[in-house]
């Protein structure tokens, strides 16, 4: 089966392959729910809409340096959060193992979720055909 990978490139991807990779996406999706607000928010800004620090912080009216940090204290929160939750180990590593590039992966990604449940109606990134999901 021909699907491309997460930087476009189409590429031979096996059943297994890609259902480890949906699994893996679920468990970021479902410790990403679990996060406060005002860890979420500048998560979603940063991977989702791809926003640099400083246009995060004019909307969340807060410096750069404290969008900084709070990306800093999300990604700790999340990788707690991954560690705590009910998975297999090997799951919970391979997400752990590169959270950037899976958090990327969620927006990208062809196949799979694109809104986190119970998040309310901030969009994730685009849908099927690039449509918006908000």
């Amino acid at each position: 089966m021909q699907f491309r990978d997460f930087g476009g490139r189409r590429t031979l991807t096996s059943v297994s392959t890609l259902v480890s990779r949906r699994e893996e996406q679920h468990l970021l999706l479902r410790a990403l729910v679990e996060l406060p607000a005002d860890q979420l928010m500048p998560l979603q800004l940063f991977y989702w809409e791809g926003m640099p620090t400083a246009e995060i912080g004019y909307v969340l009216e807060i410096s750069p340096s404290a969008v900084t940090n709070r990306l800093m204290r999300a990604r700790r929160a999340l990788r707690d959060q991954i560690g705590r939750m009910p998975a297999r180990t090997e799951l919970q590593a391979a997400v752990l193992r590169d959270l950037e590039a899976w958090a990327r992966s969620l927006a990208a990604s062809e196949p799979g979720p694109q809104r986190v449940p119970d998040a309310g109606s901030m969009p994730l990134g685009p849908g099927p055909g690039g449509a918006s999901t908000s």
